[in-house]
């Protein structure tokens, strides 16, 4: 629990966070990715398409904070590649040919050092790549994701539910709370 309150209080991308969406941001949610050796490319996407198909570019609503726990100096591991832009709606058209490999706009990997912080607009579009480490060398890529919204945001395609993936141990079983052997 007090890790998780120094996370949100003491994490030194706050204040940028807040910048970006005000002082009154929510914690949408946070966890860690981990590409293990012999993954695959993932295909392009955005974490959240754009709030109306009027064609009006609006700021962010929506950050997305990776933080790698290890070195992602090299392509070796698997890092992240951007299309910087692409969250842009005016700019919808330009990624039409991402699928079939035929969009050949210029796209970034940033070198990160474990710890480093990125951060991005959610309808950016990325991927991870390749875990190619092999051998003595294999090693994952764990990295931690955070994502902050305005206040009046849900996101119901990525997580439609505020359900536990697992079950409270504590909670009632039938009507009654689980024993335990003590």
């Amino acid at each position: 629990f007090t890790e998780s309150l120094l996370l949100w209080s003491a994490a030194p991308w706050l204040p940028f966070v807040r910048s970006v969406l005000g002082d009154d941001v929510k914690e949408l949610w946070r966890g860690v990715v981990d590409n293990r050796p012999g993954s695959e490319t993932q295909g392009w996407h955005r974490d959240g398409g754009f709030l109306f198909p009027n064609g009006v570019d609006l700021p962010p609503h929506c950050l997305t904070i990776f933080v790698p726990l290890v070195d992602l100096l090299t392509d070796e591991l698997g890092p992240p590649q951007f299309f910087p832009g692409s969250q842009r709606c005016t700019r919808e058209h330009l990624y039409t040919g991402l699928g079939d490999g035929s969009c050949h706009l210029p796209h970034c990997t940033p070198q990160l050092c474990a710890g480093d912080a990125l951060a991005f607009d959610y309808r950016i579009i990325h991927r991870g790549q390749a875990n190619l480490s092999r051998g003595a060398a294999r090693r994952s890529r764990p990295m931690l994701y955070l994502v902050y919204a305005k206040p009046w945001f849900t996101d119901v395609h990525n997580f439609p539910s505020d359900a536990p993936l697992f079950a409270d141990p504590d909670a009632a079983v039938g009507g009654q709370h689980a024993a335990s052997n003590e």
